[in-house]
Formats: structure tokens, C-alpha cells, sequence
């Protein structure tokens, strides 16, 4: 079952095989269970309703069966089809959290094509990057608005109007530019010799770190290049605008995908809302007819006069976009004229497994290899570098997701699992769609982040009781929003959510012990700390649901699954690759950890990632393996023995401890932790102190912090929180020396921050990590770097001029004559 060949593109289940979409619908409504609910959404007008009238929320959420999901789903796989969609092509799902998106997920599951779903908080260039690396054939996206007022239509259309590849920019000035030149000045000596190969190398290097570039942009660079050349001056803006024209017909002509703009359940050609009950549609209109156009028309640009502006780029990228209108029609038609029947009311009136072969006879599941992949997710961007695209597989990511929804968090059919987080991040996309789908769950999803802290208690109360939630699971900054007020705390615990609650479980980064005492006094005595991350697949760390072998506890450690082999290993030299020594847990009384050192797993298992995404030219061979040069060095090769041989070891450079027990903490990334007089001080740890006084005092102003590293004193670092405070309140001496003392009591002087700074918000991703090392750069002076995946990038200006604050303001000697006097407890 196992083929290690590769390593470390490893494969699982050789020779089987399978289809996601089966496992996750077909074979449930096959066994009888189609009636069941699939997903349930819950809107902000249901619970503004459920405030008025107590008691209404259930019954206003939209929901669809089973029996509903695979019906709309097989619909929805035969307009892929006919859209020339096939197994191995790529989807990009740009579409708001909702039960709509799951149908056109399982649609490419059916026919094999992968797909990657995008936040409709992603940036017009994140988009266009993400388009052009996976290669892209259709984009999948509505008419809902986006959280910047900009409907999610109009943002793709902009993508593909504004923005190029800058492979199709190097190629078309290298082959194409005498040929422009020659259009606008006639035939004859125009000394471009050489000029073709020297301005390609010079834009190249322009734009060495980009994937795609504004259009606008190398016309101002071709104007200013060709402005240098006698011979060109006079027509400089004329070639570089001919140039330009080449550049983006060739696009069009090429790799620039189509977009598909779909509706609702109920109206799939119609509009969509994001704001309203994706009940009130607004139709669209009539559109192409894609079966008229044939399947060829997916990369035919439309003819027309020549294109000299990008209004009329905008108008080519416009023409790239079907209408559902039509293809939906004529999916229901094939489905109706297959299985001989006069209605689709006919055909849902049928029992569960005649309605499935009735459906098998438009779209039957596709038989794929357990390794074929099956969708590309990116990582969240935390470093505030370009994120990576991951590939899952299909057979070894589906097991790993079962296995640890029954382990870890005994998921069991008919059970409800809320997951705030969207398909965008490996948490919702594993654990909120794929994973409930496979165990007959129900899944819950909720507005993305719209809610204010205020309301939060009483969102999350309503949720979980009228809806019946029984597993829920949040990023630590969830649990963070929820505890900013004590008071709303008390009355979320007498709510008595563990009634309906089983397991409640925290991911995304580490969760300090207040939090996770917090967290199970008010939500459920049956919360657990979950360590993994989108390389790993599927849960890596969490705590066996009813282990009477290793009892819960109320603290932040947690236990391997089964099949993974997790270890600390303490590197012995600075500069990677690490000669090492394992971490042993130091026995005493107090079953005291093991030195902190980067937390390693030594063997592979199915659920996770095979490779990162690339090698398109191979991809849909057996030689393709995906850039597997940029995956063995990133996850599988930081560590080498006495020999200086490399010791096959998956190392993301996240520091932990293992504890006598076999248990293991997370402290944080190898990156977040600040070297001080040659201690190693992990900023997670010291967040932990300080978030200590919201426990110890009543009324405490401190809602959140964040700690970096700041380079002073020779090249020394030295540690700075960022603290967000109560409205109104300020960053007092008497607060800062109380937050001091307690990170002074915690971990020792060495560990005391140097000095503290008020700031409104942290920037964090879209599944709420915080971007630790953008916040770092800000206080080195640099530029932030890619802020594509920040959820809240309007903080940084605040931010920025906050650190700018603080930097003119601090010096050496400053900052050592404001050091705060030893804390008085009683003063």
C-alpha cells in the first residue's frame, strides 16, 4: 500500500482505487440516508430574527439534504463537462462560505478535475497569481459582493483584464517585438538586432519576484526602454501599445481561464447575495450557450477590432465570461431525457438507491487512482512570503480526515459539526466540509467573521443549542474574541453549551493555558488543544476522545494520533542543515518538559501533503512529481546525522516540548522566538504571561498581544508587545510593570519585554493566524512584504505609524532610563 520510491513525494494505496465524491454523498444516499441534512448555513438575518423572536433560528437556516446535495452536485459536474472541464483540469472556486460552493466541490470531485477555493478576502493580485500558478481552465465565482463593496464577478474580471503572466510578457517581447516595431514604422533596418533579448532580460530582472504584472506597468517600462532607442522615440507609446496588445491577445489566446458566474440553489443562473438568504435572486439574464460554441471556445478569444486600451481589455475579459442560464437548463434536460422521466419532481419522488442510478446514468462518479490529487490549497501566508500551493491527494487525504474525526473528536453519523473557518483554509476545507461529509455529519457553517465581539455569545449560544451542535472547532483567535468580556462570559457558561457540546477544540497557533482554562469552564469540560497545519493534511497532536489511559487535562498538551511518530530534536549548530540530539523529558516530581527544540515527525502518513504544486508541462504523467526540489528542501531536509547524510525528517520549525507523560506542548514557529543574551524566548510564551492578568484581575483592559523580536543593542534582539486595550483605556506605567511582573514571574527576567506599545489591531490572515513577522518587518523599517493573504490590511497604517511612534521615540539609553521600578503588588 505504501511506495516510498520518491521520497518524499510519497505514494499510498498503490494500485486502488476511488472517488471523493462517492465516499462523501453517493454511498450515504445509497445506504438510505439521503433525507439527512448536509449542511446547514446560518445568517446573520436568522439570528437578528432569533434576538426578536427566541427560539426561530433553526428553522430559518437553509439547509440541503443529501439526497438534494448529489442531485445538485451531479447537475452541476455535467456543466463542467460541457464547459470542456476534465479530469486533472484546475477550478478556482472564488465564491462566499455557503452551501452552493459544497455542490460545485463535489462536482469536480465527481469528474477528477482539482479545484482551489479562494477567500473572497483574497487581493485582485493574490487572484491573478493564484490563476496563473495552478493553470487555471475556468474560474468558478458569483455576483455576491465582497467584503470591499466590489462584486466577486467584477474582481475576476479585473484580474484577467488588468494582470498578465510575466512568462507571456518575456515570451511575446522576445519573439514578437520586431514584429510590432515593424507594424508601426513599415519594414526595413530598425537596429532591433539585439534589442529583443535585452529588453526581455531587463524586464525579467523588473520583474524577477512576480508571478503576474499589471499591464499598465510593462507599458510604461516598454515606453521608457524603446524612449532610449533614436530609431524608436518617435513611436514609442505606439510600439509599446502594440506590444501590449500582442501581450494580452496572446494571453487570452493561451492560459487567461474562462469564468463561469453561478447562482443559487434555487435559481443557479441567477445572482447571488452574500448579504441576503441566497433565497431573493435577481436573474441574470440570457448568455452564451456554451454547447453552440463547442468546447474549444474556452481558449478562443473573441474576435473583434483591434485592441489598443484596457477598456477594451476589460471588454475581452468580459467576453471570457458564460452564463449559467442556458448550461443549467440544458444539464437538467440531459439528466431528465437519461433517465426517462417527465419532472425533476418525478426523479426526487424516487427512493434513495433508484435515485442514485438514476443519476449515475448522466454523471457516475469517475474512478480515479488513490493518489490522483484532488484539490491545491495554499498556505496562509503568516511569514508574509508568497504562499505555497499543496496538493492533496485523494484516497490518503480522505482516510487521514475519517480516521481523526472518530479519534480525535468522536464524530458518529448524525452528529453536527460547526467549524468557523472557510474552504480557503485546511481547516474548514478538511475538517467543516470533507470530513464531516465522510463520517454522515452535519455540517454548520457561519457568517465569516462579520460578527462583532459583542454579539459573539450569544451567536455562538444560539448556534450551538436551536441547531443541536455537538463538535466544535475555532482558531485561538476565535477563543480570544470570545473571552475579551468577563461579564458575557458568565452568562455564555450559565447557557450550559456542554449540554449539546461533546468536544470543543482549538488550531491555528498555540493556545495559552488561561485560554484553554477559560474555554472549558464556559463552552465544554471536553476541550482539547489540536496542533497541525495545512502540510500536514489531517490533525498531527490532539487528545483521543475518551482515552481513560491518558485522562484529559485542563492544559494545552496533547497527544500524537496512532500514526504519527513525533519527536524533539534539539539542533546542534546554528545554520541549517541541524546536527541534532532528541529532547528527552526531564524527570522529576513535576514531570517537568524537555528542552524546547524543533518538533519533527520521522515517518509519513497518507493524510498528508504530497508535494507543492508545479511542473504543470508534466502534470497527468507518472514522471510528475510536482516541484519536488522546493518540497524535499522546505519540509525534508533541515536535518542531517554525524555523517552529514540527510535524515528523512518533516520539520516545519515549530518548537515544542515532550513531556514524561508522551504528551507534547507547542510553543510556536522557529521564527517567533527571540534570541536575548543567548536565550532562546518563544514570543507565544511570553503572550501567555501577559494574557495572564485577564484571569488575576477583574475588569482588565488587555484584549489581546502580540510579541516580536526587535534588533537592538549591537544586533542583539530584545522582546516588544503589542498590546489592544478596552476602548478607552491606556497604556498606563502601572499596567506595563504589572505585565512585566508577571512575565517576569513566569519565565524570569531574560524574558521580560522591553517595552510595550498600544496598538488598535493585530494583523492576521483569513483563518485568523496572526502575521507575526509582518509586524516584525514593520519594526525593522521594511516593507511588510505579500499581505495578499491579511484579512484586515487597513490596520497596517495604523500600525505602521504606531511603530514609527515608537521608534523615534526609543533609544538605548532612553529606553534603559524608562526601565519601570520592581512591581509593588500593594501599590
Amino acid at each position: 500500500a505504501f511506495d516510498g520510491a520518491r521520497a518524499p513525494f510519497f505514494t499510498w494505496f498503490a494500485g486502488a482505487q476511488t472517488n471523493a465524491a462517492f465516499n462523501e454523498c453517493d454511498r450515504h444516499v445509497l445506504a438510505g440516508h439521503g433525507c439527512e441534512k448536509a449542511f446547514v448555513t446560518v445568517l446573520l438575518e436568522a439570528f437578528s430574527e432569533h434576538v426578536a423572536r427566541p427560539g426561530t433560528l433553526a428553522a430559518a437556516c437553509p439547509s440541503i439534504s443529501r439526497r438534494q446535495l448529489l442531485h445538485q452536485s451531479v447537475v452541476a459536474a455535467y456543466v463542467l463537462r460541457a464547459c470542456g472541464v476534465a479530469r486533472g483540469d484546475r477550478l478556482i472556486l472564488l465564491m462566499p462560505h455557503c452551501i452552493e460552493q459544497m455542490v460545485w466541490m463535489l462536482a469536480a470531485k465527481r469528474i477528477g478535475a482539482l479545484y482551489v477555493s479562494m477567500s473572497v478576502n483574497i487581493s485582485l493580485k493574490a487572484l491573478s497569481n493564484r490563476m496563473n500558478d495552478c493553470g487555471a481552465r475556468l474560474v468558478l465565482t458569483t455576483t455576491a459582493v465582497g467584503p470591499n463593496g466590489a462584486s466577486l464577478k467584477s474582481m475576476v474580471s479585473r484580474a484577467i483584464a488588468e494582470l498578465v503572466p510575466v512568462s507571456i510578457v518575456m515570451d511575446v517581447v522576445q519573439h514578437q517585438l520586431v514584429a510590432a516595431a515593424e507594424a508601426k514604422l513599415g519594414a526595413g533596418r530598425l537596429g532591433l538586432k539585439n534589442a529583443p533579448a535585452e529588453l526581455s532580460e531587463a524586464l525579467k530582472q523588473t520583474f524577477a519576484s512576480e508571478t503576474t504584472v499589471d499591464l499598465q506597468q510593462v507599458t510604461s517600462k516598454l515606453e521608457m526602454a524603446f524612449s532610449l532607442d533614436p530609431t524608436l522615440r518617435g513611436a514609442t507609446a505606439e510600439i509599446a501599445a502594440e506590444l501590449q496588445e500582442r501581450i494580452y491577445r496572446e494571453y487570452m489566446a493561451t492560459t487567461a481561464p474562462k469564468v463561469l458566474v453561478v447562482g443559487s440553489l434555487d435559481n443557479p443562473a441567477g445572482a447571488m447575495s452574500h448579504s441576503t438568504s441566497h433565497r431573493q435572486m435577481v436573474p441574470i439574464g440570457s448568455g452564451t450557450n456554451l454547447e453552440s460554441l463547442g468546447a474549444d471556445a474556452l481558449h478562443s478569444p473573441p474576435l473583434g477590432a483591434p485592441l489598443a486600451a484596457a477598456a477594451k481589455h476589460a471588454s475581452l475579459a468580459a467576453a471570457a465570461t458564460l452564463s449559467m442560464t442556458h448550461l443549467w437548463a440544458d444539464a437538467e434536460a440531459a439528466l431528465l431525457q437519461a433517465t426517462g422521466l417527465a419532472s425533476a419532481v418525478s426523479l426526487m419522488e424516487l427512493p434513495d438507491p433508484q435515485l442514485v442510478a438514476a443519476l449515475w446514468r448522466l454523471v457516475p462518479p469517475m474512478p480515479l487512482a488513490s493518489s490522483h490529487p484532488l484539490l491545491i490549497i495554499y498556505t496562509s501566508g503568516t511569514s508574509g512570503f508568497r504562499p505555497r500551493g499543496l496538493v492533496c491527494d485523494t484516497g490518503g487525504y480522505c482516510s487521514g480526515l475519517a480516521r481523526t474525526m472518530r479519534l480525535a473528536f468522536d464524530v458518529r453519523p448524525a452528529d453536527v459539526v460547526l467549524v468557523d473557518a472557510s474552504p480557503s483554509w485546511i481547516t474548514g476545507q478538511s475538517y467543516g466540509v470533507a470530513g464531516p461529509l465522510l463520517c454522515r455529519a452535519t455540517s454548520v457553517f457561519v457568517p465569516p467573521g462579520e460578527l462583532v465581539d459583542d454579539d459573539l455569545p450569544a451567536f455562538l449560544a444560539a448556534v450551538v443549542l436551536e441547531l443541536g451542535v455537538t463538535v466544535f472547532k475555532a482558531s485561538a483567535s476565535f477563543f480570544k474574541r470570545l473571552a475579551r468580556h468577563k461579564c458575557r462570559l458568565a452568562w455564555l457558561r450559565q447557557q450550559k453549551l456542554s449540554d449539546s457540546l461533546r468536544v470543543v477544540t482549538s488550531c491555528g497557533e498555540p493556545l495559552n493555558p488561561e485560554l484553554h482554562y477559560i474555554a472549558s469552564c464556559v463552552l465544554c469540560p471536553n476541550f482539547i488543544n489540536s496542533y497541525w497545519s495545512t502540510e500536514h493534511g489531517a490533525i498531527c497532536l490532539s487528545h483521543p476522545y475518551g482515552n481513560a489511559d491518558a485522562p484529559l487535562r485542563r492544559n494545552s498538551h496533547m497527544r500524537p494520533m496512532p500514526w504519527v511518530q513525533a519527536q524533539v530534536w534539539l539542533p546542534l549548530n546554528p545554520e541549517p542543515p541541524h546536527k541534532f540530539v532528541a529532547a528527552e523529558p526531564i524527570a522529576s516530581e513535576f514531570g517537568g518538559g524537555s528542552k524546547k527544540g524543533r518538533l519533527v515527525i520521522t515517518q509519513p502518513w497518507p493524510a498528508m501533503m504530497r508535494t507543492i504544486w508545479g511542473d504543470l508541462e508534466a502534470f497527468g504523467t507518472e514522471a510528475w512529481a510536482g516541484d519536488l526540489e522546493q518540497f524535499r528542501a522546505m519540509y525534508w531536509s533541515s536535518f542531517v546525522d554525524d555523517e552529514g547524510q540527510r535524515v528523512a525528517a518533516f520539520d516545519l520549525g515549530d518548537l515544542g516540548r515532550r513531556w514524561p507523560d508522551g504528551s507534547f506542548t507547542v510553543i510556536g514557529r522557529s521564527p517567533e522566538v527571540i534570541k536575548v543574551n543567548g536565550k532562546n524566548i518563544g514570543a507565544a510564551e511570553v503572550e501567555g504571561a501577559i494574557l495572564k492578568e485577564r484571569r488575576l484581575r477583574s475588569g482588565s483592559p488587555v484584549l489581546d498581544c502580540l510579541v516580536v523580536g526587535v534588533n537592538w543593542h549591537e544586533g542583539g534582539m530584545a522582546p516588544v508587545a503589542c498590546l489592544i486595550l478596552q476602548i478607552g483605556q491606556q497604556l498606563t506605567e502601572d499596567l506595563v510593570a504589572r505585565l512585566k511582573h508577571l512575565v517576569q514571574l513566569e519565565h524570569g527576567d531574560a524574558w521580560v519585554p522591553m517595552d510595550m506599545l498600544h496598538v488598535t489591531a493585530i494583523p492576521r490572515t483569513h483563518n485568523g493566524k496572526a502575521m507575526r513577522q509582518v509586524v516584525q518587518r514593520l519594526f525593522s523599517g521594511k516593507f511588510p512584504g505579500d499581505v495578499s493573504e491579511m484579512s484586515n490590511p487597513e490596520c497596517l497604517i495604523d500600525l505602521q505609524s504606531a511603530i514609527e511612534g515608537w521608534r523615534a521615540q526609543a533609544s538605548v539609553s532612553g529606553l534603559e532610563s524608562k526601565a519601570a521600578p520592581p512591581y509593588d503588588p500593594y501599590r
